[in-house]
């Protein structure tokens, strides 16, 4: 048995008290200094509060208190320049380009540039924070050189900020950027997602071309964006990398955006895609683009599937069945009404499965079109 001395217990403690002392007093230090500087801060933009709010509300038709905001004394620029920026992400319009001008005015535009390559990791995300709000795109390059920035969140707000400024020749990068790098940098998808689609059909030739580059990375964010926005141009080029496509995740968004974007002919591929591929998330992908096509040809593809031994793709099929309008809905309450006469008969098991998926698939219909639910 180890006996530990009395004294050194006593240090310890002594020790781990003072500890915690220290981290209080930190603490506390820390925001009663906020809570100071806060006040300072609004004791600062008090005085032109009036004026702000008046740009922000278009309400500055002399363009006044535009000049009140531009003409601020040097010690309120920075905290007033520091609410505007918070502004930035709630207006939009001319109110917004008012007092991106005040910005402009105060120098912010040169000093986020500079910030862009800050030692400090905040630095640099607020300056590309700031420069997306104020819709810089002459600055979309450098935020751009970000997007392979040591720092994940420095990534991802360049990302987000370049989206917000919505310039197409950034498309590509974007889309490189989710592909590791020799560091191992990478772009997470849905981020690239966020930033390319606001800029939609613009980069129809940057996301066509990715859907053929030889990572899935690009090739899903380039799906998803084309059926999210929707690209129309891209249907030509979704429908022949299906064709190959052997990555789940890009079989996936394939199936979605040719759902958005496909014609009547597609339910055909999107129903051959649901029969042959074993992954459950890619067979749903296909099943919901059925629905989602709002081709009628598709319900009896559908109907196969309510039998479906996967809960997840039985369900998946009623419910597109369900969008389909009254045409499936129809065939849905038939199935119901008809009982086991109307499945192919697999035992009790089999009917109860089935009549439980029907019943679901009306029930969440009904409730989508605001109707009353449907007792199983």
């Amino acid at each position: 048995m180890v006996v530990v001395p009395a004294w050194l217990l006593q240090a310890t403690l002594a020790v781990l008290a003072s500890s915690a002392v220290v981290m209080v007093l930190v603490i506390v230090v820390a925001r009663v200094t906020r809570y100071v500087r806060q006040r300072q801060i609004a004791r600062l933009v008090a005085p032109l509060r009036p004026q702000l709010l008046a740009v922000a509300a278009g309400e500055d038709d002399d363009s006044t208190a535009q000049r009140d905001l531009v003409t601020a004394p040097a010690r309120s620029r920075r905290p007033l320049d520091d609410a505007i920026v918070g502004l930035l992400s709630k207006i939009a319009g001319p109110p917004a380009r008012a007092l991106v001008g005040v910005l402009r005015s105060h120098g912010v535009t040169d000093l986020a540039d500079a910030r862009l390559r800050s030692l400090s990791s905040v630095r640099r995300a607020r300056a590309a924070w700031t420069l997306g709000l104020m819709r810089d795109g002459t600055r979309a390059p450098a935020i751009a050189r970000l997007l392979a920035d040591r720092s994940v969140e420095v990534r991802i707000t360049a990302a987000r900020a370049l989206g917000l400024i919505a310039d197409p020749a950034q498309a590509g990068a974007v889309l490189a950027s989710v592909c590791p790098d020799q560091r191992g940098r990478r772009l997470p998808s849905w981020a690239a997602v966020e930033a390319l689609a606001p800029v939609g059909s613009l980069a129809a030739d940057e996301l066509t071309e990715a859907l053929r580059d030889s990572d899935p990375e690009p090739r899903t964010v380039a799906a998803t964006v084309i059926g999210h926005v929707p690209v129309m141009a891209g249907a030509r080029a979704v429908r022949e990398r299906l064709a190959v496509e052997d990555d789940p995740a890009a079989l996936a968004a394939l199936a979605t955006a040719l759902g958005e974007i496909g014609r009547a002919d597609d339910v055909a591929v999107l129903a051959r895609l649901a029969s042959e591929q074993t992954d459950d998330a890619v067979r749903v992908a296909a099943i919901e683009a059925l629905g989602t096509l709002g081709e009628v040809a598709g319900i009896d593809h559908l109907a196969a599937w309510l039998a479906d031994s996967r809960v997840v793709v039985a369900e998946a099929a009623g419910l597109a069945m369900a969008r389909l309008g009254p045409a499936g809905t129809a065939r849905l309450r038939a199935l119901r009404s008809a009982g086991p006469a109307g499945t192919d008969h697999g035992g009790a098991d089999h009917d109860a499965r089935v009549g439980r998926v029907v019943s679901y698939a009306l029930t969440m219909g009904m409730l989508r079109t605001g109707g009353e639910a449907v007792s199983g």
